[in-house]
C-alpha cells in the first residue's frame, strides 16, 4: 500500500480534519489517474477548503460542478436526481459524500450512470458510522451491500470497494471530533496533544493491515469508497457534452 504523502499526512494531526476525510484524500490521490477528460462533480463545492482537490490532475480538461444550492457557485444548478445533461456525455463522474444528503439515492445513481459514457468511471464515497452533518439535510447511511446493489442495479461494473477505516478509525474519529468541540482553547489543545499521537498510531496500523482479517474489526467502518465503470467501448465524451 502506498504511503500517505505530505501534506496529506498532516491531516492526521489536525483536529479540524477527521480521519475519514484524511483517508479519503489519500485513497483518492492514489486513484488520481482514473479521473480524466470531462469530469462531473455531483454535489461538489467550488474552492472548498476541505474539498477533494487532489483529483484535479493533468488528464482533466474540464471540471463541471453540479449542485442544487446556488450558494456553492456550481456550473449547473440542478437536482442530481434529474440532471439537465445528455446521455453518455461525461468521462468521469465524481460523487463524494453526497448520497446521504439526497432523498432518493437509487434515482441519483441511475442519473450518474445515464450521463457516464461507455468506458467512463464513477468515483463514489458514502458514510456508514459517521456523525450527522449538514443538518437537517442528512438522511441516510450505507452498508457495503447497499453500495454493491446500487452500482449493480444501474448497470455499472464495480471495480473496487474499500472500507474507509475500521474500528479504530471509527472510535478515534468520534473522540477527535469531540475534542475539536471543546470551547476552552488551552484545554482543547492539551487534550489533543495527548490524544492525537496515539490515535494516529492506531489509524496508521489499520492502514498497514492490522485487523483486516478480524471479523469483529471489519464490521466497523466510517464508510465506503467505490470505483465503478460503465461497460462499452471507450470514447471521448467532450464532443457530446459540447453539442448540447
Amino acid at each position: 500500500m502506498s504511503r500517505i504523502r505530505w501534506p496529506l499526512a498532516a491531516d492526521y494531526l489536525r483536529l479540524s480534519v477527521t480521519y475519514r476525510r484524511a483517508l479519503l484524500h489519500a485513497w483518492l490521490n492514489k486513484w488520481q489517474n482514473q479521473v480524466r477528460g470531462t469530469v462531473l462533480d455531483v454535489g461538489g463545492i467550488r474552492d472548498n477548503p476541505v474539498g477533494f482537490d487532489t483529483l484535479a490532475g493533468s488528464s482533466v480538461h474540464r471540471w463541471i460542478y453540479l449542485n442544487i444550492l446556488l450558494a456553492h457557485a456550481p456550473d449547473i444548478v440542478a437536482d442530481a436526481a434529474h440532471m439537465p445533461l445528455a446521455e453518455e456525455g461525461i468521462d468521469t463522474v465524481v460523487c463524494l459524500e453526497t448520497l446521504e444528503h439526497v432523498s432518493d439515492p437509487p434515482q441519483v445513481m441511475r442519473e450518474l450512470s445515464r450521463v457516464l459514457h461507455p468506458g467512463g468511471v464513477l468515483l463514489l464515497s458514502v458514510p456508514f458510522l459517521y456523525r450527522i452533518h449538514s443538518a437537517p439535510d442528512d438522511f441516510l447511511r450505507f452498508t457495503e451491500y447497499q453500495v454493491q446493489r446500487m452500482i449493480k442495479d444501474t448497470g455499472l461494473e464495480l471495480l473496487h470497494l474499500e472500507r474507509v477505516g475500521l474500528l479504530f478509525t471509527v472510535l478515534c474519529d468520534m473522540i477527535k471530533q469531540a475534542i475539536s468541540e471543546i470551547r476552552i482553547t488551552p484545554m482543547r489543545w492539551l487534550i489533543g496533544f495527548l490524544f492525537l499521537p496515539l490515535a494516529t498510531l492506531l489509524v496508521g496500523l489499520e492502514r498497514l493491515g492490522m485487523g483486516r482479517q478480524s471479523s469483529v474489526l471489519t464490521r466497523y467502518t466510517t464508510g465506503y469508497l467505490a470505483l465503478a465503470t460503465k461497460a462499452g467501448k471507450p470514447e471521448n465524451a467532450a464532443s457530446k457534452l459540447d453539442a448540447e
